[in-house]
């Protein structure tokens, strides 16, 4: 087996290295990441070995000319590839067959944006270390489901679930030269998609309270009310804060708030991302001031009528 025993010391290397590096993915992606590295690492017992998506660099070495950094990394590289399929043939293998074309079709919609970036951007460009960046924070969002405190605390997860959008902005900018303002929009951004989520919670709640699905919305209910998470939320309840005590007109006042503080440090200011932040502010603002109207002409007897209606639908 020299094929094996003549590239140990360099193997060790490289898995070394691929563990440092899922060892810096955001939590619980780290761990779970660490633990599936293992189901193919070379030297741990019990592992499935699959020689030839690492050590395929280094048999080229014998070639004239082959440097041996370039085998070093390519062996690295292959065993993130190795690691990224087998995670989607696992998945294959236990999904639908319309899950499996998703995954795939995923994988061929990945593989344009990155063709198309790399057509863009060269290797040293300040713009991987964004790509870079905002890939990580998409993972750690979507991995982690966002709870209560996150819409409040530390509103900007809840952002980060898309943060790939902000690649477009990044791409402008660095591409014009300014990449010193990249993190000041990409803020501006964060806090634009924080008030969208808000809008589409808005939308989703009765979905994602039959669900269990996180709903800013109904986390917005629990605070103002409350309660803890171990307290359901009924339907009725929620329709009472909503209608009757005129709880969407605090929800959207958050986002008015943030609206202020878009462009925090008022040296740049994108006027369409701005008005596109109002456009979303001012429609949970209408629609509070629509239910606050509505419950004032029905107080006269009608009301409670109505609402009778609303909690048997």
């Amino acid at each position: 087996m020299n094929w094996f025993t003549d590239y140990e010391a360099e193997l060790r290397d490289v898995f070394r290295d691929a563990e440092q590096m899922i060892g810096g993915f955001p939590a619980p992606l780290h761990d779970r990441g660490l633990a599936y590295l293992y189901k193919f690492h070379p030297y741990k017992e019990g592992s499935t070995k699959n020689y030839i998506c690492y050590l395929l660099p280094f048999w080229l070495k014998e070639l004239d000319r082959v440097n041996e950094r370039t085998c070093r990394d390519m062996a690295l590289a292959g065993v993130f590839v190795m690691l990224h399929f087998f995670v989607e043939d696992d998945l294959m293998d236990t999904a639908p067959a319309e899950w499996k074309e998703q995954l795939a079709l995923a994988h061929m919609f990945q593989l344009e944006f990155v063709t198309i970036y790399n057509r863009s951007f060269a290797a040293d460009s300040p713009f991987w270390p964004y790509y870079r960046q905002y890939m990580t924070e998409w993972a750690s969002g979507v991995a982690v489901e966002s709870g209560a405190d996150d819409y409040f605390l530390n509103p900007v997860r809840i952002a980060h679930k898309a943060s790939p959008v902000k690649l477009a902005s990044a791409g402008v900018l660095v591409q014009a030269g300014m990449e010193k303002i990249v993190p000041h929009v990409s803020d501006a951004v964060d806090r634009v998609l924080i008030t969208l989520q808000m809008t589409d919670d808005r939308a989703d709640w009765e979905e994602d309270l039959l669900q269990g699905g996180a709903n800013g919305l109904l986390a917005y209910i629990r605070r103002e009310k409350g309660l803890g998470e171990d307290v359901m939320l009924d339907r009725e309840t929620i329709l009472s804060f909503l209608h009757i005590q005129g709880g969407l007109t605090g929800y959207a006042r958050m986002a008015e708030e943030r609206h202020g503080r878009l462009f925090d440090d008022g040296e740049t200011t994108i006027r369409h991302l701005s008005d596109f932040h109002l456009f979303l502010v001012s429609g949970l603002q209408r629609e509070a001031a629509e239910m606050e109207q509505m419950k004032n002409r029905l107080l006269q007897g009608g009301f409670y009528y109505w609402m009778s209606k609303e909690l048997t639908k």
